[in-house]
């Protein structure tokens, strides 16, 4: 089968690489093609045919013409730029950690249509709503879940008897929270303690993975939210098997403000 050598398709602009003076690699994430990432020639010259079309975080429709190596970016047309998103410094900090985090997750040229749309979807949360704290959270735990990594908050992951409302440990490599009996017998230098309240939250997200949540959903105290941030940065640098850049800059922006 002969593939198209022009092919269109729905993306948001992930990061940008300078490539000589005047041309950059741009990483998209698409709908239909997973990770892509392409030459957009001439964007660094004065007027060029991009325009701002290319700035991270940008939703477009872009046209891509097939390189041997790289393909190119031909045609690119903005559909979201989340203007008020970029009015906030701390949602531009928050929309570039989840860009980084599908730039790793993300696989290239396989398509995962459930994480394109939790990715514009989110980045339309933060664009109009508060509690972005909230969404960026919602977004990291179905992230886990659409890419196979979602462990297993309800009942115990060894025994899988259900868990009482206290402290419980989380074992990463067993894949979820132990029960005291288990965790026992299974603790290692990996496991660490999940609150009771992050365990709340945890487990309301894990209940709502088919459902789409709304504003009012997300009026949950910062507080009670912390040790649920704590613990998925914690557990998507287990997974990535690195540290985020982006989560440098986020949590100075958070610093600053407090």
């Amino acid at each position: 089968m002969v593939r198209n050598r022009v092919y269109k398709t729905d993306a948001v602009v992930l990061k940008q690489m300078p490539l000589g003076e005047t041309n950059r690699i741009i990483t998209f994430y698409t709908r239909e093609y997973g990770k892509i990432a392409a030459i957009a020639r001439g964007v660094r010259r004065p007027g060029s045919k991009f325009g701002g079309s290319l700035e991270i975080l940008n939703h477009v429709e872009a046209a891509f013409g097939r390189g041997r190596s790289l393909d190119s970016v031909n045609e690119c047309v903005v559909i979201n730029s989340y203007k008020y998103l970029r009015q906030n410094l701390t949602a531009i900090a928050q929309g570039i950690y989840i860009a980084e985090l599908v730039d790793i997750f993300g696989e290239d040229r396989s398509a995962n249509i459930r994480l394109f749309e939790i990715l514009s979807e989110t980045l339309s949360n933060l664009d109009r709503y508060e509690n972005s704290e909230f969404w960026v959270l919602w977004f990291e735990f179905r992230l886990l879940h659409f890419s196979g990594f979602l462990p297993e908050f309800i009942d115990c992951v060894e025994c899988r008897s259900p868990l009482d409302r206290s402290d419980h440990t989380f074992n990463p490599v067993a894949g979820g929270i132990l029960c005291p009996l288990c965790a026992d017998s299974d603790v290692n230098d990996q496991s660490w303690v999940v609150s009771v309240t992050g365990l709340t939250v945890l487990r309301y997200f894990q209940r709502s993975l088919e459902l789409t949540l709304g504003q009012a959903d997300a009026d949950i105290s910062v507080v009670d939210l912390l040790d649920v941030k704590t613990f998925l940065r914690i557990y998507m640098r287990y997974i990535a098997e690195r540290d985020f850049k982006s989560t440098g800059f986020l949590d100075l922006i958070k610093f600053k403000n407090n």
